[in-house]
């Protein structure tokens, strides 16, 4: 620097203002001192310490959030799959119960198409059970051969129709009327009598030979010697009725008697013949006896002049005589007639099922119909077959009544 520069610094420095110190040198030694020692290497190697450590913290703290996110996470995780596998556990017990479910609908659906099936089965074999009280001759190899018998009162007459499959009409038709109460019993017990077995009382033909002449359309009687009517007027009443049951089917027209003596007739007295006409105009109800074995028939009651008058008796009961209605009470119905067809329908049709009630009220009216000259009957029921009838089309009327099957 040159001599000038420093003349005109000094001069500067004077003119700048004037500083006065009162400290004492004790006093700025220690400042001084205590300046010395912040700055010494020992604080430098603490603050290069506390950097550090400070970064380590940071790290451990960063650390430990990282460890625990990571457990976090891994609890989250573990917790999902808890979760997961709780869901999976639900969802398969879902799975396990939908497919129980599943199991038991289709178990109960093959269940009711079993029990369906085998209420069908059940059903068809209910329908065969059903017994039909009417009776068809409509096998020329077979024999039917109508008989009669009484109710235990005697105040009706009770038709059979003995069917024999193992013979024809022709080979055993003189055989059965001559042993008519003979073959009747053959469908009881021996040893317990007929009216406590079948329910019915047997017509006094023992004594009676039968002598059928088919050309002639006659059938002769012969009587013997010792024969001897009951006495009743019920029973002898009985007698013409009776004979036209037998052999009016066979087209016999005339009983010839023979060998009659007086008083074996009883009131009847002492005749020769007598005029076998088809039973017409009959009311036919259900003959219900308490025997063995729960044999009912239907019988032919009241005589009268009108269809209408017939179902009105058919609806009434006679408990005194053991005979029941065979239409029942409710029964709304309804008749219509075209040449030799009959037709009935019901308001209340639903009241009717496939059961025994109603087969008998389709019997009783069949052989109503017939009684009343019609040839064929139709039905208008909420079912298309009942027992043997295929109730959708028009059906035959019966040739007789209570079918005896010899075995």
């Amino acid at each position: 620097m040159a001599r000038n520069d420093e003349d005109l610094l000094e001069k500067k420095l004077k003119q700048l203002p004037q500083f006065r110190d009162d400290q004492s040198k004790e006093e700025l030694y220690q400042k001084i001192s205590r300046q010395v020692e912040r700055e010494s290497p020992r604080n430098k190697i603490r603050r290069q310490w506390l950097v550090p450590t400070m970064a380590s913290a940071f790290g451990i703290v960063l650390l430990v959030l990282i460890v625990k996110g990571s457990f976090i996470d891994m609890q989250y995780s573990q917790e999902e799959s808890s979760s997961g596998m709780e869901e999976s556990a639900l969802s398969d017990e879902a799975n396990m119960k939908r497919s129980t479910k599943d199991e038991l609908i289709t178990g109960e659906q093959e269940l009711n198409q079993s029990l369906d099936k085998s209420s069908k089965e059940d059903s068809t074999v209910l329908m065969k059970a059903l017994n039909s009280k009417a009776a068809y001759d409509n096998n020329a190899n077979v024999a039917f051969i109508p008989v009669a018998a009484l109710t235990n009162s005697a105040q009706y007459i009770v038709p059979i129709s003995i069917v024999d499959p193992t013979s024809t009409k022709k080979e055993v038709l003189g055989e059965y009327y001559n042993s008519i109460n003979a073959k009747i019993k053959e469908f009881g017990n021996s040893s317990v009598a007929i009216e406590e077995e079948l329910g019915i009382s047997l017509f006094p033909f023992e004594g009676i030979t039968f002598n059928l002449n088919q050309d002639e359309q006659v059938v002769q009687l012969s009587f013997d010697e010792g024969y001897q009517m009951p006495g009743g007027s019920s029973i002898q009443g009985l007698f013409d009725p009776i004979l036209s049951i037998m052999f009016s089917p066979q087209n016999i027209k005339q009983a010839i008697l023979t060998n009659v003596k007086e008083g074996q007739l009883g009131n009847m007295g002492v005749i020769e013949e007598i005029q076998l006409d088809p039973l017409n105009n009959y009311a036919y109800k259900i003959y219900r006896p308490k025997s063995n074995m729960g044999y009912e028939y239907l019988v032919p009651t009241q005589k009268v002049d009108t269809l209408d008058e017939a179902f009105a008796q058919m609806r009434i009961s006679e408990p005194e005589f053991e005979v029941y209605a065979s239409i029942p009470e409710e029964t709304d119905l309804h008749v219509t007639t075209e040449k030799e067809q009959i037709s009935f329908s019901f308001s209340n049709a639903s009241i009717f099922g496939n059961d025994q009630t109603t087969l008998d009220m389709i019997d009783s009216l069949l052989l109503t119909a017939k009684s009343f000259g019609y040839r064929t009957v139709r039905f208008e029921l909420p079912f298309e077959k009942l027992g043997p009838y295929n109730l959708t089309k028009a059906i035959e009327v019966p040739d007789g009544a209570n079918p005896f099957i010899l075995k």
